[in-house]
């Protein structure tokens, strides 16, 4: 965060990691972080023998200017976050999304 807010003043950078993952994956991610897992329902399955529609932006340039690297994946930084909203927030309620 110190090299964001030092080096990369008056620039927008994408921070993230430069793995293609889906929003189905991420769902599938959190659902098996929380406790209890929550079940994954996807409203809409993408057209047989259609691209599904992606946007990837590229932390590419966070890398090359600002030397930075992955240090947490996925599963790591939602396990993470988890915590912190279980500590600032109390418990997570699953039950509210379903």
């Amino acid at each position: 965060m110190k090299t964001l807010i030092v080096r990369a003043q008056g620039q927008n950078s994408n921070v993230g990691s430069e793995d293609a993952v889906t929003i189905c994956e991420v769902a599938h991610q959190v659902a098996t972080c929380l406790q209890p897992a929550s079940r994954v329902e996807i409203a809409c399955e993408p057209q047989a023998g259609e691209l599904p529609e992606r946007y990837g932006p590229s932390a590419q340039r966070a890398m090359r200017e600002l030397s930075l690297r992955q240090s947490v994946h996925l599963r790591e930084a939602i396990t993470r976050d988890l915590s912190e909203h279980r500590i600032h927030a109390g418990a997570i309620r699953t039950d509210a999304w379903e």
